[in-house]
C-alpha cells in the first residue's frame, strides 16, 4: 500500500457505486494502464484483510466491501504494510526524533521503519532541510547519536503541520511505537486524552469534526511526551478570545494528575483551537440560508456523483429542496409536533427507488454537520421524494412523445398552445391542424393528441384543453399520460434572474479576483480572499470575523466539492450582495477529509439570503466541471483568470 492507492481507495468512498477506469486516471493525473495496475494491489489488499474484493467490468470500477471496515483498516496499517514516499519518509524520521529520548541512533530508526540504516544516512541532507524551513537543525553527538535542536513552539509547530499533511503517517508512527515495549502505555494515553475531548464536546454540546478531534488528540499526546521530557513551552501572551469549548477543555486537562500543563502549554492548546472546526448539537435561526443552501448543493453533489447523473444542474431542484429543509430545519415549533411516521404513499415511492434513497441516506451521513441527526424518517423520506422527480426530469429529457395538435382557432391560436405546451412538457409537436384536416392525417408517429374541441371519430388517444391552458389542463394532460403510460414529463424551468437578484458575471467584476495567493491557514485564506469585498465596500470587517466564526463553529460544511469552499456568514454585516474569488498559490486545509486541501475561494455575501441564489448556482456548476478547473489552474494572472470566467 502507498499514498496513491490510499488517494484511489478514498476517491471510491461509495463502496456500492460505479467509477471508470478513465475517470479515476483522470482525476489523478496518471495512465488507464497506472490505475488499472493499482486497482489489482488494491484488491490484494482488501483480499489479504478479507474485506472484500474489487471488480472491473467493461472498465468500471466496482467497490464490493463495506467502505467504514476499509478505512478502519488503512487506519490501522503498520508500517511494514506501506510504502513511504522519501518525503513521507523524511516526517517519519522527524516525528522519531522528536518523540524518542534525547538522542537517537540511524540504526533504530531504520528498525523502526523497516528500512536499512544506510536509507537513512541519506536522507539526513534532505532532513536538515526540511527542518531548517521550519527554523530546526539537526545535530549529531559522537556516540550517541543524533537529535533535533530548536525553540519549542517551532518543534510544537512542525508537529502540527505533519498532521494536517499527512495523518495517517502520523497514526502509523503512534502505532508503531506503541508496538514496542518501552513505548505501550502510548495507545493508553491516547484513550485518556480522547476522553478527555470527548467530556468536553459533551459538557458544551459543540462537537469536534473527525480530523479536528484527531488533531487535538495527537497534539496532546504528543506534547505530555515532550514534557515528560523537561521541553515545556515557556510562557507567551497572546490575546485570549472567549471559547468556552477550550476552557472546559484545559480544566479538565489540569485534573489529571500525570502531566501539569503549564501556561504557556495552555495558551498553545488556545492558539491551536482556532485551527479546529467544531459543529453544533442544534441549528439556530441566525445560522442563516445560505448555511442550507451550501449544505443543499452538497448533497445534490453527492447523489449526482453515486447515481452518476448530472442533478447538479437542475436549478429546480436546488431552489425547491433548499427551501424544503430550510423548513424543516428551522420551523421549530411545527417540527416538535409533527408526525414522523411516514405516509404510505410517500413510503411506496422511496421504496420503489431503492438506489435513489440508499444514495440519499449516505449523501445525508457523510455531512460533518449535525443534519441527519436533526431530520426525522419523514424528512428524509420527502428529500428522497425530491430527487426521484429530480432523476426522472435527466434520465428522460431525451423522450419526447409525439403530440398532435387540433386547432379550430385560426393558426394565431394553434401557435400559441404549441407554444404553452412546449415551454411546459418535453414533447415534441408533429403538426397544428383543423379539426376537419384530420381525415387526411397520418397517425403512424402520433403519440396522441391534444385538441381544443370534441372529436369524433379520431384514430389515436386524445385530451380536449382550453386554447388558453389553465391549471385544470395541465393537470388534464399529466392524468392523461398516466393513463395511457406515456412518458411526458414536466419540464425542469430554467432559472431566470427574478427582478433584484444576480448572475455570475453581475457579481464577479475583475476587480474581486485575485491569484497566487498565499495564505499560512484557512483562517488567513479567507481574510485575504475577502478582501476585495472589503475594499470596494460590500461589506464591514467584522463580516470577516463572523466568516471564521461560522466555520469554526459549523464545521467545514462551506467546502462543497474537492479543492472549492465558499465561505460566507449572516446578511448582519453585509453592505451589498457581492462574490470574491481566489487562487491560492498552496493550498490549505479546511478540515474537510476528502474534499482537501482547498485552492479555490469563493467569498460570498447576500444582502437577503436570496438575491445571489442564481450567482451561486452558476458558479457551483462551473466548478464541477473538470475542464473549466483545469483553465482555472492554468491562469498566470486575474485577467486571464476573468477572461475564463467570462466564456462560462
Amino acid at each position: 500500500m502507498h499514498k496513491r492507492l490510499v488517494d484511489e481507495i478514498l476517491m471510491l468512498e461509495d463502496m456500492n457505486s460505479k467509477k471508470s477506469i478513465k475517470q479515476v486516471a483522470d482525476i489523478l493525473g496518471i495512465t488507464e494502464k497506472t490505475v488499472r495496475t493499482d486497482i489489482k494491489e488494491i484488491d490484494t489488499f482488501l483480499q489479504i484483510k478479507q474485506l472484500g474484493q474489487i471488480d472491473v467490468i467493461k472498465g468500471n470500477i466496482t467497490v464490493n466491501a463495506t467502505f467504514s471496515q476499509v478505512i478502519r483498516a488503512i487506519r490501522h496499517m503498520s508500517i511494514s504494510e506501506y510504502y513511504m514516499l522519501k518525503s513521507e519518509r523524511l516526517e517519519a524520521e522527524c516525528l522519531l526524533l522528536l518523540l524518542l529520548s534525547d538522542y537517537i541512533t540511524l540504526q533504530a530508526i531504520g528498525e523502526i521503519l523497516s528500512v536499512s540504516r544506510s536509507t537513512v544516512l541519506g536522507d539526513l541532507e534532505d532532513l536538515n532541510s526540511f527542518l531548517t524551513v521550519h527554523q530546526l537543525h539537526l545535530i549529531a553527538y559522537s556516540g550517541q547519536g543524533h537529535r533535533i535542536e530548536g525553540y519549542e513552539r517551532d518543534v510544537r509547530g512542525i508537529f502540527v503541520y505533519i498532521f494536517e499533511k499527512e495523518p495517517l503517517l502520523v497514526r502509523m508512527i503512534f502505532n508503531r511505537l506503541a508496538s514496542l515495549d518501552l513505548y505501550n502505555h502510548l495507545m493508553q494515553k491516547i484513550s485518556v486524552y480522547r476522553n478527555v475531548i470527548c467530556w468536553s464536546e459533551k459538557s458544551i454540546g459543540i462537537y469536534l469534526t473527525d480530523y479536528s478531534f484527531e488533531l487535538l488528540n495527537y497534539y496532546i499526546v504528543f506534547a505530555s511526551i515532550r514534557i515528560a521530557q523537561g521541553k515545556v513551552l515557556s510562557n507567551i501572551a497572546i490575546e485570549k478570545k472567549k471559547d468556552e469549548f477550550c476552557d472546559m477543555f484545559v480544566r479538565k486537562l489540569n485534573d489529571l494528575e500525570h502531566v501539569v500543563w503549564s501556561s504557556g502549554e495552555q495558551e498553545y492548546i488556545r492558539e491551536l483551537s482556532t485551527k479546529l472546526c467544531c459543529v453544533n448539537a442544534k441549528w439556530t435561526m441566525n445560522s442563516g440560508s445560505l448555511k442550507i443552501q451550501l449544505l443543499t448543493r452538497r448533497i445534490i453533489s453527492k447523489v449526482s456523483q453515486m447515481l452518476n447523473l448530472d442533478l447538479y444542474m437542475d436549478y429546480l431542484l436546488f431552489e425547491s429542496l433548499a427551501k424544503h429543509i430550510e423548513r424543516v430545519l428551522y420551523a421549530t415549533d411545527w417540527k416538535t409536533e409533527k408526525s414522523s411516521n411516514v405516509l404510505p404513499e410517500v413510503q411506496k415511492v422511496v421504496d420503489n427507488n431503492f438506489e435513489i434513497a440508499s444514495c440519499v441516506q449516505k449523501a445525508l451521513n457523510s455531512l460533518d454537520i449535525f443534519l441527519p441527526e436533526l431530520l426525522n424518517e419523514n424528512d428524509v423520506a420527502y428529500i428522497v421524494i425530491y430527487f426521484c422527480a429530480a432523476v426522472d426530469r435527466c434520465t428522460d429529457d431525451n423522450y419526447e412523445s409525439n403530440v398532435l395538435i387540433v386547432c379550430n382557432g385560426g393558426i394565431g391560436t394553434g401557435q400559441l398552445l404549441k407554444a404553452q405546451l412546449q415551454s411546459h412538457f418535453n414533447i415534441n409537436v408533429c403538426d397544428v391542424i383543423s379539426s376537419h384536416a384530420m381525415e387526411f392525417q397520418e397517425y403512424d408517429s402520433v403519440d396522441f393528441v391534444v385538441s381544443t374541441s370534441v372529436l369524433e371519430n379520431c384514430e389515436v388517444p386524445y385530451v380536449t384543453v382550453s386554447a388558453m391552458l389553465t391549471n385544470q389542463d395541465f393537470r388534464k394532460i399529466k392524468n392523461y399520460t398516466k393513463k395511457y403510460n406515456h412518458k411526458l414529463l414536466l419540464k425542469c424551468p430554467e432559472y431566470k434572474s427574478k427582478e433584484g437578484s444576480y448572475k455570475l458575471l453581475d457579481l464577479l467584476k475583475p476587480e474581486y479576483i485575485q491569484i497566487n495567493v498565499d495564505a499560512d491557514d484557512w483562517k488567513m485564506a479567507v481574510r485575504i480572499s475577502a478582501e476585495p469585498l472589503l475594499k470596494e465596500g460590500n461589506i464591514e470587517s467584522e463580516y470577516i470575523d463572523d466568516m471564521i466564526e461560522t466555520i469554526r463553529k459549523y464545521g467545514p460544511y462551506i467546502v462543497i466539492s474537492k479543492g472549492f469552499a465558499i465561505p460566507h456568514a449572516s446578511t448582519e454585516h453585509v453592505i451589498r450582495t457581492g462574490m470574491s474569488f481566489a487562487r491560492l498559490r498552496q493550498p490549505v486545509r479546511f478540515g474537510a477529509g476528502e474534499l482537501d486541501p482547498i485552492d479555490t475561494i469563493c467569498v460570498l455575501c447576500s444582502e437577503d439570503g436570496e438575491n445571489h441564489l442564481t450567482a451561486m448556482f452558476e458558479l457551483c456548476n462551473r466548478m464541477e466541471d473538470k475542464a473549466i478547473i483545469n483553465m482555472i489552474e492554468k491562469c498566470k494572472t486575474t485577467s486571464e483568470l476573468y477572461k475564463v470566467i467570462q466564456t462560462w
